[in-house]
């Protein structure tokens, strides 16, 4: 009723909804209520993305700093006649393991808190369901991480010299 009669006054009126106009007084510049919801999913998953990110360093760093450790022990298993295959495959596994575990520990706690934010978070994102199937993509996942992470410090424990490693023992 009020566009309508103010049209076509050199002050014409533009109505909204009060939830768009304080959306709009905030700043934020979201026209209706669906575009909030849609950008807020967009704003999620770019979080997930940095979270994410941030912990692929953290665990490329947990490796390398593990490997550091076992500079000393795997020259000595180099110099007792143990193959580069072999070492090359304990730091993989290594690596492997340290991912996994994490992996299982964060599968554990989200099992466990599912019931307690499921309707909260279902009002955000629309749904949210922890399944089994889940959780073995997050394993996978996990083992695709542990084995990313463990190929640069896995090469070099292949190339180790035996010699420059049993040096550097403290």
């Amino acid at each position: 009723y009020l566009d309508g009669n103010l049209v076509a006054s050199s002050t014409a009126a533009n109505t909204a909804t009060s939830t768009a106009w304080s959306i709009f007084r905030f700043g934020w510049g979201f026209s209706t209520n669906q575009d909030f919801n849609g950008d807020i999913a967009l704003i999620a998953s770019m979080i997930l993305a940095a979270v994410f990110f941030t912990i692929v360093l953290l665990a490329a760093n947990v490796v390398s700093l593990a490997f550091r450790e076992r500079i000393p022990e795997l020259a000595t298993m180099k110099s007792l006649g143990f193959r580069d295959a072999f070492l090359f495959g304990l730091v993989i596994g290594e690596s492997i393991l340290l991912c996994s575990i994490g992996a299982v520990a964060g599968i554990a706690i989200g099992f466990l808190i599912e019931p307690l934010v499921k309707g909260q978070l279902e009002t955000v994102l629309g749904f949210f369901d922890m399944t089994w199937l889940h959780a073995a993509q997050a394993t996978g996942i996990a083992m695709f991480l542990g084995l990313s992470v463990g190929l640069l410090p896995a090469l070099r424990a292949r190339r180790l010299p035996i010699a420059f490693a049993l040096r550097e023992r403290d």
